[in-house]
């Protein structure tokens, strides 16, 4: 299994930094006495992780860091449509953790978050198939008074540049969701932002296969001279599309960084290759200045956005990770961070066909 099939394996609540279809991973209705609730959302409303119990979908989903609280944007569930997302935005929801208990859909047998509605906005007419949500927790918000707010824009631009359809500010000290006047919301920087996505897009690309390419080129003989070899386990098996070729697979682990590969012998084919790196020391070079002990703002303004993740319930290991691949899926990256957002580890992975 990767680590990103381990990743999605355990309840997670996913910032997309821009748009996401939904932000839990329950998919029925719950019931139960952890939710307080006659079926409408309102002001006071507890629920556990599911939102068809309150009539709606979640559209998009960000935690306001180092608080317990966070914004739901919603829209109405259509029942003859299940899995469709709503075509429309029409509340937002400011709520408060209450903690996290045990789920009651068999299908998830993690924790759900168990949360209590202090505040409610409408959302004024949108299509937000087509609209741009830029939320305050973005690697370059939208800004009102200088303070990140969360926006929508309307998409494809307008004359040139995209509209402001709507937006608010969150007053957590008093548990109250702000809307700000449109002519006052700054997308300026955002907009900027943007244009670096090309070259951001670049150093994606060579980042995505650079440790990996590097590596596979010293061969087994380069990689056993690289470092202090701490263990080298060696597995043996033969090639699933051509028996005759065999197999000798390396787990290569050395102080601060394991590298995964393969040698290939037999049936008239020689080859190597390296599958998976990881690191988790600053002392092993990494491309484009990113080390182990970088910020997550420092690899997203490298990198770009990718999909960030944290997962309730998981360890610590596991818990805040940045992931990246490229469209083919053959070449993946994640960034794991502590609870100051530095890098811990670095992992790449190669799914070869």
């Amino acid at each position: 299994m990767s680590f990103f099939a381990k990743g999605l394996s355990c309840l997670c609540a996913t910032v997309l930094l821009l748009i996401s279809p939904s932000g839990h991973c329950d998919s029925k209705p719950v019931s139960g006495g952890a939710e307080i609730t006659d079926g409408r959302a309102q002001k006071g409303t507890i629920f556990k992780g599911n939102y068809w119990n309150l009539g709606v979908d979640n559209i998009e989903y960000a935690v306001f860091d180092k608080t317990p609280y966070a914004f739901h944007l919603v829209g109405d569930h259509d029942n003859t449509m299940p899995g469709v997302p709503p075509a429309s935005a029409t509340m937002l929801w400011l709520t408060r953790d209450l903690g996290s208990v045990p789920c009651d859909n068999p299908v998830m047998p993690h924790v759900c978050p168990r949360e209590s509605i202090v505040d409610m906005a409408p959302v004024p007419p949108n299509e937000v198939r087509t609209s741009i949500i830029v939320t305050p927790q973005a690697y370059v918000p939208c800004t009102w008074r200088d303070k990140p707010i969360l926006a929508i824009l309307s998409s494809p631009a307008e004359n040139g540049r995209q509209a402001v359809t709507a937006g608010w500010d969150f007053d957590l000290s008093h548990e109250k969701i702000v809307r700000v006047p449109d002519a006052e919301v700054n997308c300026k920087n955002y907009a900027a932002d943007k244009s670096l996505e090309d070259a951001r897009k670049e150093h994606l690309q060579y980042f995505l296969n650079s440790k990996i390419s590097e590596l596979s080129k010293l061969g087994l003989r380069g990689l056993r001279k690289l470092g202090k070899i701490i263990k080298d386990d060696v597995s043996y098996g033969t090639d699933d599309n051509n028996p005759a070729v065999k197999l000798e697979m390396h787990q290569i682990q050395y102080d601060g960084m394991t590298v995964a590969a393969t040698a290939q012998h037999g049936g008239g084919f020689n080859g190597f290759y390296v599958s998976e790196v990881t690191i988790t020391s600053p002392k092993w070079s990494v491309q484009r200045g990113l080390i182990v002990g970088s910020t997550k703002k420092q690899v997203q303004q490298t990198l770009g956005r990718g999909v960030y993740t944290e997962c309730v319930g998981c360890s610590a290991a596991s818990a805040r990770v940045l992931s990246y691949s490229d469209e083919e899926q053959i070449f993946s990256l994640r960034f794991t961070f502590d609870s100051e957002d530095k890098v811990t580890s670095i992992e790449w992975q190669a799914a070869y066909p």
